[in-house]
């Protein structure tokens, strides 16, 4: 079936789908759910699972892609990618089921060099000497792409040859080309396409540790500020905020017995009081923490498409995605943009420290808001550092490894390595990436069950010493509970 051209992003959804019918056969497979799609004027067959089979019953030339794919939707709930039947026509585009025909008074035959996508305008090469890759880099939905030099190579010619002359050209197969058209389609890279939205997680238990939502793109207001606290970035200031830094941790050192001691009587006098100030400040570390992120990615020229918040074990924060500085072209700025929240952090908890020990040598301070606030500030900075500089929580820390290494999906390739190992499957790892896999793997797993046990004994231990409260509570729900069901 032949048709005039492949529809941009403005009209997909109203782009009827062919009729194929004339040149293919679409027949059921026996004893499975498949179907075949049969060509009636070769031997060129394919085969496709029960929900692609059930699509293609609709391509008659009738419906449109957005009825085609609402249809499917509300038979098969599980389809939760909006470019699902988007990505369907380019495959059969790719496989040939589907062609161009391009409109010339001329020459009315089929171009076969209009058949090869082409990528966005806006879509643009960054290389990668460290790890001698290149990166794709789509500004428009701040979305990358890391492939080898031979990936690069194809990947340029998309929109120049025909898919069969890309093939030839690199020796490369169809089949992988659709792979690669595939992920473009998914980050929104080949024009007419959008990035595709995750699918949507069902809820668990373990959303309580960690779950978070987007509030807004905060990219403009960052560049109608960021010209205000470009004083942070110069080498005086640098200069300065390390002398601090460092003046306090190693006081804090030196005096960590007093330090303790003090807190100490600072906790038992107020207990549970405590908990309520140590979120907010807590929340606040961690506001300043990304913004700082954004700030620095937006000194750089980076782009800070999105800000959000997240909980913690039900502690809020904000969070920033900082993505695009991958798209820096210096080592350097990125491994800044992944440690500036990390710098920001040490810094408020150096100035709390400062605050705390000059209230405490004060007699009619050493009791007050500002003493204890500023405590509980320093605390609460001091946990966050803590939480965000350990690699094997996938927070700052992972992340700083990550750019430092160039190990890219460090926690996924490590778990992978020793699959791989188990199953004698060749690892293709460079040489001096795999002591890092080989070690980021076994203690991640002994991290994750420290946590957990950690995480039931403070569980036990609270249930044990508020029993009353804990009875109380589970009475109420069982109550609830039954007069719901008397109800219904």
């Amino acid at each position: 079936m032949q048709i005039n051209h492949l529809p941009d992003s403005t009209n997909f959804h109203n782009f009827v789908c062919p009729d194929i019918f004339n040149h293919w056969d679409l027949l059921p497979m026996e004893n499975t759910d498949q179907f075949t799609l049969k060509s009636k004027s070769d031997d060129r067959y394919y085969e496709f699972s029960g929900i692609v089979g059930y699509a293609l019953q609709y391509f008659t030339g009738q419906y449109t892609v957005s009825q085609i794919q609402a249809i499917c939707q509300e038979q098969f709930l599980d389809i939760n990618d909006n470019q699902w039947l988007q990505k369907l026509l380019r495959k059969l585009i790719v496989l040939g089921v589907i062609k161009f025909e391009i409109e010339n008074p001329e020459n009315s035959q089929i171009s076969e060099e209009q058949l090869s996508p082409k990528l966005k305008s806006v879509v643009h090469w960054l290389p990668d000497m460290v790890q001698q890759k290149w990166r794709l880099r789509n500004p428009e939905d701040v979305t990358y792409l890391q492939v080898s030099s031979y990936h690069q190579a194809v990947i340029s010619d998309l929109g120049k040859l025909s898919l069969h002359q890309i093939a030839a050209k690199h020796g490369i197969s169809i089949k992988e080309i659709e792979y690669l058209l595939e992920i473009l389609t998914a980050k929104g890279m080949l024009e007419g396409t959008t990035k595709a939205k995750p699918p949507q997680k069902k809820w668990t238990p373990l959303k309580l540790i960690y779950f978070d939502f987007p509030l807004c793109n905060p990219d403009l207001w960052l560049n109608n500020h960021v010209d205000k606290v470009q004083f942070i970035f110069t080498k005086t200031f640098a200069f300065l905020l390390t002398q601090f830094i460092t003046v306090a941790i190693l006081v804090n050192i030196h005096e960590y017995p007093e330090i303790r001691a003090a807190g100490k009587i600072i906790w038992d006098s107020y207990n549970w009081y405590l908990i309520f100030p140590f979120a907010l400040f807590m929340m606040f570390v961690v506001s300043l923490h990304e913004l700082a992120h954004g700030f620095t990615l937006k000194h750089f020229g980076g782009i800070v498409p999105e800000i959000g918040m997240m909980f913690i074990f039900l502690i809020p924060g904000a969070y920033t995605i900082t993505t695009d500085a991958y798209g820096l072209t210096k080592r350097k700025h990125q491994i800044l943009v992944m440690a500036a929240g990390i710098i920001c952090q040490l810094f408020i908890w150096a100035v709390a420290w400062l605050i705390w020990s000059l209230s405490s040598l004060d007699i009619g301070l050493k009791d007050s808001w500002l003493n204890v606030g500023s405590y509980v500030m320093m605390i609460a900075a001091q946990w966050t550092i803590l939480l965000n500089l350990n690699p094997l929580n996938k927070y700052d820390g992972y992340y700083l490894l990550v750019t430092m290494t160039g190990i890219e999906n460090l926690r996924d390739r490590s778990f992978r390595f020793y699959s791989n190992l188990s199953k004698g499957y060749p690892i293709y790892e460079q040489p001096k990436d795999k002591l890092i896999l080989a070690l980021y793997a076994p203690l991640s797993i002994v991290y994750t069950i420290w946590v957990i046990s950690q995480l039931i004994f403070w569980i036990y231990g609270f249930l044990h010493s508020h029993i009353l409260i804990v009875s109380l509570i589970i009475a109420v729900i069982i109550l609830w509970e039954l007069r719901a069901n008397s109800r219904s």
